[in-house]
């Protein structure tokens, strides 16, 4: 007992501070585990809890995918999350402005509720076959934004 007693007036502050480095290292580990790997079950956290109030149905696709009129190849869309991802593919008779303003005139007969509540991002290409007028664009619009921000003009290399 007395050899206790004598390591614990000896070493007094290395045992409390010991102590006091310990109960930090627990507190971080606990703030950091919960910070990282915290109790959320999806990858979007609570973003997207009432987007079961605003499913984007399949005839709404339909309705993008036949939209886009003459001159079309190949149109896809792809819902993720609040993001509508539309990629459009048209053939060598469509111009860059036009491809642009068909992308225009499909996003506003979308209804005006999905317009008011997702994200849109088109890309649109252009294949002629012998990569003479090939193109690629991209448009975005956010929800809280009036107009589409459009990338520049992109022309698709064709391999040599």
């Amino acid at each position: 007992m007395k050899k206790l007693k004598s390591i614990w007036d000896n070493n007094r502050v290395m045992f409390v501070l010991g102590i006091v480095i310990l109960i930090c290292s627990i507190l971080v580990l606990s703030v950091g585990f919960r910070y990282f790997f915290g109790n959320s079950s999806s990858s979007y956290g609570d973003r997207l809890d009432d987007i079961s109030d605003m499913p984007f149905a399949s005839e709404d696709i339909d309705l993008i995918k036949t939209s886009f009129g003459e001159h079309i190849y190949e149109v896809s869309v792809d819902v993720k999350g609040k993001i509508v991802y539309i990629i459009a593919t048209f053939d060598g008779a469509m111009g860059l402005d036009n491809a642009k303003n068909a992308a225009l005139d499909v996003y506003n007969k979308i209804d005006t509720k999905y317009r008011s509540y997702y994200d849109y991002n088109f890309t649109i290409t252009q294949t002629t076959g012998d990569g003479s007028n090939d193109f690629c664009l991209m448009g975005a619009k956010n929800v809280s934004s009036d107009n589409f921000v459009w990338s520049n003009l992109t022309p698709v290399d064709v391999g040599e």
